[in-house]
């Protein structure tokens, strides 16, 4: 092949690779080869074939070229005419094959691709025409709704991971891109367009940052989806505000793109919820209060009064409560009751002048309230005055009208704030106001009927304990009903008696057994400004130690082992009156002690009580042995015997009385004869002598027993003795108070020894007419127990 034909070749097989290149990189270029929705088999085949058709002619080109360089002409020849003449066509077919099909197929899916675009298309349209109108039915909808809807934007995308702390800063920034009219109205503007791209931190419910920081915070916690959630909020403006909200997040990729919001206003069902509670709460303070004033007893009525003005100041909010009452004899107001939260109370009473512009007001029955103290008016300065020197800022004064009638007020104050007053609140004041006057009047009432039967259940008392004493006294009487007898010395004790008996001033009387002490003491009594009070006497010998306390004192139910109920003591029945401690030189030393406190002071104690009861009695104290000596012994207390020992009477022994025993015998005649049936008239000349010349150890208690007996075996109408007057010498002077025995002994020994020299003249006989018993004037059971307790045996002689 010539060279001409070679270079032909050259610049031909340089055109196509050219041509071939270009067209990859055109096709590059415009994207055949990305993948897309659009199907690239044909774009493939169609490259297929330009890039065989380039490589055939860039080999061809090669060969002519560059193969000399490596093999012998006749071989480079072999291997051009081997590609022009064999190869060529191959290739050409090939590549022409394939760009057909491939353009075939390209038609073929340009086709479809068209097809579907214009459906897409159409499906387009017809969705664009769907969300236009999805979005004015939304926009109808939203306009319709009676809730007012927004949308705020977040720009940029806020990323819910950030804390809460930061995610509450940035929600200030959020926009508003889209509401209804009634969110527009919300913000007192006409139109949504006058409040689209306002900031959320502009809006009013933001600006309350606490109510703003919890109505987001849980926005947050209930993962962006709040529903039926209830904010409050206090506009700048001081309006309360309430809203039920449900606000939606929209989220992607973990970032709050916006938040769509629907809110309405609940603040009328709040105050109606609000005064429903309110209600509710007052009718459950009015029944509480109600139900403690009726069913407490009146000893506790003062702490539920207390407890029922502490709920009424919490029911109120209030701090300070105070009932007083009128006091139409002091012109003066009176404190009842008092309860505060923060201090003591008031004084007791202040002056009606202190509230002069007040008081005439309460008093005709009009409520007062102020939620200042200078709100008052100028007449009031004094009122003024007393509320702020009390601490009062602001008060609401109710009357308490009992039977139409302003009794008092209930004082319902603040100290630690102002506060304005409603008019529900004054209602509900007036009708707790009421329950109290009425529980106080009732309380008071009732109080003095306690009191008044209290009295009349003492003065019952007193009658039957009285009536029980006196009808003891009287079974217990000796039958001394009159002091008898004209000696000097009767006379003289008969002249101490009229003095001290006008006085209150205590009495000791002193003097031998039988010798009259009680008589002298009722006749102190009756002659003293107390004789139409009783004159009560105990025994101080005749009870045993562990008596002697309950007689004087009184016990309590339960106070020992047999005190089944409350029994007033002798103390106590005299109140008044006179009290008689007869042989109080044998009053056991142990209790000589609350005895003195009793005549000191007048107070004393039950036995097993703690109340302290105060009595007026005067003190009569009869003893036969000498308290001076007994003082040194250490057997009395000396502060108690100078108490007693103001006033002295010394009773003469009969012994003593010359001339007072006849008298005494006539007397005890007239007295016994007719109680045992005897009609006896006068005494023996031989027993009247008898009588005078006996020494009467027993003194008048044994004479009076002498007439006894000798009346009983007196059968004619002349008292005559039965057998002569026992005349023992050791009968002669066993009065503790009588002449001296020749040698000092105590009251024990004498008893001893006066016991038995009876039962040495009985023959120690006890019981029957000529017993010992008789001549002691004691039951046979008694006498058998003090010989027993005195270690009284008869000796056995050889």
């Amino acid at each position: 092949m010539i060279w001409t034909q070679l270079s032909a070749l050259i610049v031909i097989d340089m055109t196509i690779v050219g041509l071939a290149l270009l067209m990859l990189g055109v096709g590059v270029s415009r994207g055949m080869f990305k993948k897309g929705a659009l199907p690239h088999g044909g774009r493939l085949m169609i490259a297929a074939g330009i890039v065989i058709t380039g490589l055939y002619y860039l080999v061809d080109l090669l060969a002519i070229t560059a193969l000399p360089l490596w093999v012998e002409p006749a071989t480079q020849l072999a291997v051009v005419d081997f590609l022009q003449l064999r190869l060529r066509v191959v290739a050409t077919l090939v590549s022409f094959a394939l760009i057909v099909v491939g353009f075939i197929v390209v038609a073929v899916q340009r086709s479809v691709l068209e097809e579907t675009l214009e459906r897409k298309d159409r499906q387009m349209r017809q969705a664009e025409a769907t969300i236009i109108e999805s979005e004015g039915r939304f926009r109808s909808l939203i306009e319709q709704y009676n809730d007012a809807v927004y949308c705020f934007e977040f720009r940029p995308p806020m990323d819910i991971r950030l804390p809460v702390k930061e995610q509450l800063r940035r929600s200030h920034e959020a926009i508003l891109v889209d509401c209804n009219n009634e969110f527009a109205k919300s913000m007192d503007l006409e139109r949504p367009s006058q409040i689209i791209g306002l900031r959320f931190g502009d809006m009013d419910s933001a600006k309350d940052i606490e109510s703003h920081n919890r109505f987001f915070t849980a926005f947050i916690e209930s993962g962006y989806s709040l529903n039926g959630y209830e904010l409050v909020y206090r506009t700048p403006n001081g309006d309360d505000r309430a809203l039920s909200v449900r606000f939606r997040g929209v989220i992607q990729d973990g970032k709050l793109q916006a938040a769509w919001g629907a809110e309405k206003s609940i603040l009328d069902f709040k105050q109606a919820e609000a005064a429903l509670e309110g209600r509710e709460h007052y009718q459950e303070t009015l029944a509480t209060i109600s139900s403690r004033l009726l069913t407490t007893p009146n000893e506790r009525m003062d702490d539920a009064i207390l407890s029922s003005l502490r709920d009424v100041c919490r029911y109120v909010e209030a701090d300070r409560a105070t009932l007083v009452w009128f006091d139409e004899e002091t012109a003066s107001v009176q404190v009842l009751y008092f309860w505060s939260e923060h201090g003591g109370p008031p004084k007791e009473r202040f002056s009606r002048a202190s509230f002069a512009w007040m008081y005439p007001l309460i008093e005709s029955g009009e409520t007062i309230a102020f939620a200042k103290v200078d709100e008052l008016p100028e007449s009031a300065a004094a009122d003024k005055a007393a509320l702020k020197a009390m601490g009062i800022m602001s008060a609401a004064v109710v009357p308490l009208i009992v039977e139409g009638k302003p009794v008092g007020a209930c004082s319902i104050t603040n100290v630690v704030s102002e506060r304005d007053w409603s008019t529900r609140d004054l209602k509900d004041l007036r009708v707790l106001a009421e329950l109290f006057g009425n529980s106080i009047s009732g309380l008071r009432a009732r109080k003095r009927l306690d009191q008044a039967l209290a009295e009349l259940e003492r003065a019952k008392d007193r009658l039957e304990a009285e009536n029980v004493y006196l009808q003891e006294d009287i079974l217990s009487t000796h039958g001394f009903h009159e002091l008898v007898g004209e000696s000097s010395d009767l006379k003289h004790c008969l002249r101490q008696v009229a003095q001290v008996a006008a006085t209150r001033t205590p009495v000791l009387i002193q003097g031998e057994t039988g010798t009259g002490k009680e008589l002298i003491a009722r006749a102190i009594h009756e002659r003293s400004e107390r004789s139409d009070r009783p004159l009560v006497k105990i025994n101080c010998a005749a009870l045993p130690a562990s008596l002697i306390e309950s007689e004087l004192f009184g016990h309590e139910k339960g106070a020992f082992t047999g005190a089944l109920s409350r029994k007033r003591g002798r103390f106590d029945l005299a109140d008044g009156g006179t009290l008689f401690l007869d042989e109080i030189g044998d009053f056991p030393f142990d209790l000589q002690g609350k005895l003195l406190r009793v005549l000191q002071d007048g107070e004393f104690q039950r036995l097993g009580g703690t109340d302290t009861i105060r009595v007026d009695a005067r003190i009569i104290a009869a003893t036969n042995r000498r308290l001076a000596d007994a003082v040194d012994r250490g057997e009395f207390r000396a502060d108690l015997f100078y108490r007693i020992n103001t006033f002295t009477i010394e009773l003469p022994p009969l012994r003593d009385r010359y001339g007072d025993i006849p008298l005494l015998a006539q007397h005890f005649i007239n007295l016994h004869a007719k109680q045992l049936g005897k009609d006896v008239g006068a005494i023996s000349k031989d027993m009247l002598a008898e009588l005078e010349s006996y020494r009467w150890p027993g003194n008048v208690r044994e004479l009076e027993g002498v007439i006894q007996r000798t009346l009983i075996t007196t059968n004619g109408g002349l008292l005559q003795l039965d057998e002569p007057l026992d005349r023992d010498s050791r009968l002669a002077a066993t009065g503790t108070l009588g002449e001296p025995r020749a040698q000092s002994v105590d009251l024990r020994t004498a008893e001893k020894d006066h016991i038995e020299a009876v039962l040495e003249l009985t023959g120690w006989k006890i019981a029957g007419e000529t017993g010992a018993a008789k001549r002691l004037g004691l039951p046979p059971s008694t006498l058998r127990s003090r010989m027993k307790k005195l270690g009284i045996e008869r000796r056995i002689t050889a």
